[in-house]
């Protein structure tokens, strides 16, 4: 009998825009509405404010709740220059959210390198 071992559950959150991807901040477990909110916060926002050197733009989000919470459409209101409320902006069109395709890109070079530990992982 081969018992095979769980590791923990490793997230990702990143944004793309015109001029380039934001840091890829990973994390472990859940997200609830206020990590969500903490890593805009302190990673997303920032990076897309010097990416686009304080042009006004707009996030695209899908619906997870996490997203549509009304802690975190309060806060993107406060936060981000050209923001739609959730149930506004069609949620789950590859052709509106082009970083849905990146993350398949990005998955699938990931299972390619081989890794044995978390750091291992977040490394590759």
């Amino acid at each position: 009998m081969q018992v095979m071992q769980q590791g923990p559950t490793v997230r990702t959150i990143g944004a793309l825009t015109r001029n380039g991807l934001t840091r890829l901040v990973l994390y472990e477990g859940g997200l609830k509405a206020a990590k969500y909110q903490e890593i805009l916060e302190d990673f997303l926002i920032p990076d897309v404010n010097e990416l686009l050197e304080g042009e006004n733009w707009r996030l695209i989000q899908d619906g997870a709740p996490p997203h549509s919470a009304k802690s975190t459409q309060e806060f993107l209101e406060d936060n981000v220059p050209d923001f739609i409320r959730a149930g506004k902006f069609p949620p789950n069109s590859p052709d509106l959210n082009p970083i849905d395709n990146l993350w398949g890109t990005l998955l699938s070079q990931v299972q390619q390198r081989s890794y044995r530990t978390l750091e291992g992982f977040k490394r590759v």
